[in-house]
């Protein structure tokens, strides 16, 4: 995994079931803005 990910390259997760612990702070709010 590269040091420059961006959220572009999250593959398509349409009709996907995503479940987030931890989202209301850190890594987990930002990966539910973009799951959002």
């Amino acid at each position: 995994m590269s040091a420059d990910w961006t959220p572009a390259e999250l593959p398509d997760l349409s009709d996907r079931t995503v479940v987030v612990t931890g989202a209301n702070s850190g890594i987990g709010f930002e990966a539910t803005r973009e799951f959002a």
